[in-house]
């Protein structure tokens, strides 16, 4: 054993006889090396003054457990011993006056008799006192206890050290494991906490020197506090100097042949202060004029460097070694010692360390953020990264928004085309039949007042047992009584067929029975029996073309065999049928006088359920909302105007025609019967203008909202009042968000939402009408809406209490036994709205996830009850391929997903293979495999296959009458991401052959012209400000970083770099 290793051995027995209490002389450690004597006496003399042990009496000093009981401070009364320092010991205290638990810090009684140690002593508690943040611990009193020894109070954490906290974590290492890595990133943000305490600090001219996990402490509630500013000093920040005060003198040091101190700290004091392992080599000099705040970056590093590989930077079995290490700065780098820390983060912590101050942060805030940087997955400043790793990671961030975007755009066909199949039965009952017909034919009109009393028997009995509960019993009865309804409508028609007198009723019957049809879903039939409804009108009207019944009826049969063909996804077949409908019910509703037919009760404000201006109402709103949001999306008209602005010119045309027609030019009376269907009728008007009538729209909405308020006070129960005032009050929010007013739109989504709650709670007791899917559906999308206004407030747990109140609604909706495609629509739209927002941050993208699976669920549950909607077939692939690319991007791919999603889509392609819309989900799909192969395998060539393929199907699609904004959008992000992916492939080959290569070269190349090309084409703005946002982060990333990057790897690539 060397003379160095036998001194480290003495000084090691040296400190277990102090900590015990013991007084030793060097003459009794020495006698078995007594040729160390002078230079074991020597070293002592250095560390520090130890007279007040040398010349002891050999009686054992107490210990601090002893010393429980013992210490008189008035106030503060010792519980237990809890933790000893370099300097101090720290007890448990109650305090006697606020009766709460303190921690008490009391000089050791080692100390007691150094005047260097007290001064020191009183230096921390003042310091620590003047420090008034977070980050530091309060102060609640300073004195001297009855013995005459210096204490302070301070407030008691109930956590652990960091140091336990780093320990424990890389006991359990696994970087693969979730948990692990959530609890690392916890460790992180304890960090950069820590560092904003010293940059407070040091901003009031205090240095810590001795900065360590062990004196960081982690409370339970997330608070991080820098504790033990024993070695703090004040300084002039200008000059980095110490102001003047008394030289602090050595005292005795105690630490084992680790370099750690017995007792609990590993902290030196006197010559050489701070702790071996995490201070400066400046520091470890004892070059005090240049200990400055640079000095605790460095410790801030230090501590770092364990929280990457859970090991101090600095470990020798020589304590005399590892000061010479710390001194030359001579430490393996973070990456040396574990592989799996990340190159950015190494970078970091090497930076802190840096053996020069001037290479190290200029702050500790500046350390914290790079630290923030790389939790958000932001380039940081200590590492130069490649461009292919900036690359990935812009795709990692910004491919979930596209695919969003595209689920959005598919989202709108599902609401546009599920609301077109029920949209003619939504509100519409049987219609009373005809008791004013000729008395020539008794016998006609008693079997139509019989027909009409069977069907109000029907109806009543359907009310009746909802009434009791039994909304399953309720559905088979309707159906079975308007089958039987059905059967005796045909008996009526098969037996005056050929009776001319009777040919009006006959027609009729003819269009009653297609009405049936529809309502039991027996669409074919519809289709059939308005087709032979039509021709009897028209025979009506060839022989008087001014019977208004007649035309009445044509106008009827035509519209209802084209809400049938809606029903069945047969739009293109159904829009010129519906304009044609449109045309005759504009021209009978010019003329105010009744149609006897159609009339249920006439009233003060001449309207009725089913006059020509409530049908010309009801048709618009199919042909201006519905049909032209179905052929934007599925491309289905093949002779679609190519001026939008024409096409809309028209649709306000018809617009303001069907409002002038319910309104004669004047207000409806609030007595009016039916002003409830009458205003519903308006607000879906209201609803699909997008023009510049803001203030005529809101002043309407605000009538109509005023006026249902009274009824709901007379009449509390009735349903549609309450779905009437969550219209309305929705209506002027989105006027209101139009118009940048956010009170607003905050104020009626609140009226609204309390409309939702009040509605839902009362389906939940009660639901005599089924309209709790409806209620619980709408009171999910007012909730959405005012998360989203509360997460742009960034008032975050009122967006999490609007969340939780969402996603229960839309749980209670797929738990139910029945659904309908509208609301199902609108229930899907809900989940990719808070979808798209939750994408757009890292932290809650699975979240994101979660919802789109939502979205899918709900797609196939509807699919079971409804085979074969393709709507929602393709919402379907949509909301599945938005699952896959957000699984992907939280690096949880899911093969099964994939290709499951992949059978489907080749299923539909097969029945459609020119479907524009299906092939760009294919090109999609294919794009995602790309993604996955080149992001997650790192295959990149196998990725450049699959994106040529993926461009090819868009080529496909855009040869096709489709719409040109989204295929060029979805181009636009191909051809990017390919470009990436060539070029990453270059790199790869350039890493092998660094001094050029023909493939290489031939790689980047073709990178630069794809992106060459995209610069000459203008993108035209989408529908959706998320996608036009990242359009335009693509193209700055394209023209200021791929670009001059993907140059650079040419020029390296032919050999001129």
């Amino acid at each position: 054993m060397g003379n160095e290793d036998r001194l480290a051995e003495l000084l090691e027995q040296w400190e277990a006889a102090a900590a015990n209490g013991r007084a030793v002389v060097p003459e009794e450690l020495c006698r078995n090396s007594p040729t160390l004597l002078g230079e074991f006496t020597e070293l002592l003399g250095q560390l520090g003054p130890v007279h007040a042990i040398l010349k002891g009496d050999g009686k054992p000093l107490a210990t601090a457990e002893e010393l429980v009981g013992h210490i008189n401070t008035g106030r503060f009364v010792p519980i237990s011993f809890h933790a000893q320092g370099g300097l101090g010991v720290v007890f448990l205290a109650d305090d006697q006056e606020l009766h709460r638990p303190v921690a008490l810090k009391r000089l050791q009684t080692l100390h007691a008799a150094d005047a260097s140690a007290r001064a020191r002593f009183h230096a921390e508690a003042e310091i620590t006192g003047k420090l008034e943040h977070p980050g530091v611990v309060p102060v609640y009193g300073v004195g001297t206890d009855a013995d005459g020894q210096p204490y302070y109070a301070m407030r008691f954490i109930h956590g652990t050290t960091l140091k336990d906290a780093a320990e424990q974590l890389h006991r359990s290492k696994n970087r693969n494991d979730p948990a692990w890595n959530l609890e690392f990133r916890r460790l992180l943000r304890s960090f950069v906490s820590i560092c904003e305490t010293m940059a407070y600090a040091h901003s009031r001219g205090v240095i810590h020197r001795d900065l360590k996990p062990a004196n960081v402490m982690l409370g339970r509630y997330g608070e991080t506090l820098v504790v033990d500013w024993g070695l703090a000093k004040v300084i002039d920040t200008a000059n980095q100097n110490h102001q003047a005060g008394t030289a602090v003198e050595p005292i005795c040091v105690q630490f084992d042949a680790s370099g750690n101190t017995v007792g609990g700290s590993d902290t030196i004091d006197g010559e050489f202060k701070g702790s071996p392992a995490f201070m400066a080599p400046e520091q470890a000099r004892g070059d005090w004029a240049n200990v400055g705040t640079a000095s605790d970056t460095y410790s801030l590093g230090a501590t770092l460097y364990v929280l990457l590989t859970g090991k101090k930077p600095f470990e020798d079995a020589s304590i005399l070694h590892l000061f010479d290490d710390v001194k030359a700065g001579k430490f393996k780098p973070p990456i040396l010692v574990d592989s799996t820390v990340p190159k950015a983060l190494d970078a970091i912590c090497r930076k802190a360390m840096s053996f020069h101050a001037k290479d190290r942060y200029a702050s500790a805030r500046h350390l914290a953020d790079d630290i923030e940087r790389w939790l958000a997955d932001e380039p940081v400043s200590a590492w130069q990264e490649p461009w292919s790793l900036r690359v990935r990671r812009w795709m990692k961030r910004h491919r979930v928004l596209v695919w969003t975007a595209s689920a959005i755009v598919l989202c709108v066909a599902i609401a546009s085309s599920a609301a077109g199949i029920i949209l003619g039965a939504k509100n519409r009952q049987l219609r009373k039949l005809n008791d004013d017909l000729s008395t020539s034919y008794t016998a006609s009109r008693q079997e139509f007042e019989e027909s009409h009393l069977a069907l109000q028997g029907v109806v009543e009995n359907v009310l009746a047992r909802r009434r009791a509960g039994a909304e399953g019993a309720a559905d088979a009865v309707r159906i079975d009584g308007l089958k039987k309804y059905r059967a005796y409508v045909n008996g009526f028609i098969d037996r005056n067929r050929g009776n001319v007198e009777l040919r009006m009723q006959v027609a009729v019957a003819l269009l009653r029975r297609g009405e049936i049809d529809i309502a039991i879903d027996a669409k074919e039939n519809a289709i059939e029996s308005c087709e032979q409804a039509k021709r009897s009108f028209e025979e009506i009207t060839k022989a008087d073309p001014d019977d208004r019944e007649a035309q009445f009826g044509l106008a009827s049969a035509i519209a209802n065999r084209a809400i049938a063909l809606v029903g069945m996804g047969r739009f293109a077949d159904a829009s010129p049928l519906l304009r044609d409908a449109r045309d005759r019910f504009e021209r009978l509703a010019r003329d105010p006088s009744p149609i006897r037919m159609a009339r249920l009760n006439s009233d003060a404000s001449g309207q009725y359920p089913d006059s020509p201006a409530m049908q010309l109402a009801r048709v618009t709103i199919v042909l201006t909302d519905v049909i032209p949001q179905v052929e934007a999306i599925t491309h289905s008209k093949p002779g679609m105007p190519a001026n939008a602005s024409q096409l809309n010119a028209e649709q306000r045309r018809w617009i303001d025609a069907a409002l002038f027609a319910l309104t004669n030019g004047r207000e409806l009376p609030l007595e009016a019967p039916i002003f409830i269907q009458h205003f519903a009728m308006i607000l879906e008007l209201l609803s699909v203008t997008g023009d510049g009538r803001g203030d005529a729209q809101r002043t309407t909405l605000e009538r109509i909202a005023e006026r249902n308020n009274v009824l709901i006070q007379s009449h509390p129960d009735f349903v549609e009042l309450r779905l009437l005032t969550i219209e309305s009050e929705s209506r002027l929010a989105a006027l209101a968000e139009r118009d940048g007013k956010t009170h607003l739109v905050r104020k009626h989504l609140t009226n609204a939402l309390e409309a939702s709650l009040r509605l839902a709670n009362a389906a939940r007791e009660y639901d005599p009408f089924g309209i709790r899917d409806v209620a619980v559906v709408r009171l999910a999308e007012v909730s959405e809406k005012l998360a989203g206004i509360a997460g742009a407030e960034m008032n975050l747990p009122l967006a999490t209490e609007y969340i939780q109140v969402c996603v229960q609604a839309l749980d209670e909706y797929m738990a139910m036994k029945r659904h309908t495609p509208v609301v199902t629509a609108r229930a899907v739209l809900v989940c990719v709205r808070m979808a798209v927002r939750a994408s757009q941050h890292r932290d809650s993208r699975k979240a994101a996830e979660s919802l789109y699976d939502a979205a899918r669920k709900l797609c196939e549950i509807q699919l079971r009850e409804s085979p074969g909607d393709p709507a929602f077939e393709i919402a379907l692939v949509s909301s599945t391929i938005a699952t896959a690319i957000t699984r992907a991007a939280n690096e949880r791919p899911n093969r099964e997903l994939i290709e499951g999603i992949e059978k489907l889509l080749d299923k539909l392609l097969a029945d459609s293979p020119d479907d524009p819309i299906l092939l760009i989900q294919r090109a999609m799909m294919t794009n995602a495999r790309a993604a996955e192969a080149s992001f997650v395998h790192n295959d990149v060539r196998r990725g450049i296959v699959l994106m040529d393929q993926a461009l090819e199907l868009l080529a496909a699609a855009e040869k096709l009458p489709a719409g040109a904004v989204e295929i060029a959008t979805q181009k636009l992000w191909l051809e990017f991401q390919l470009a990436s992916m060539l070029g990453m492939a270059a790199e790869d080959i350039l890493k092998q052959k660094p001094k050029g290569d023909p493939e290489a070269q031939r790689l980047a190349a073709r990178a630069i012209h794809i992106l060459r090309e995209q610069q000459k084409r203008s993108i035209p703005p989408t529908a959706f400000p998320e996608m036009d946002g990242m359009l335009q982060g693509l193209k700055h990333q394209r023209d200021d970083g791929i670009l001059p990057l993907l140059l650079r790897l040419e020029r390296r690539a032919s050999g001129k770099e």
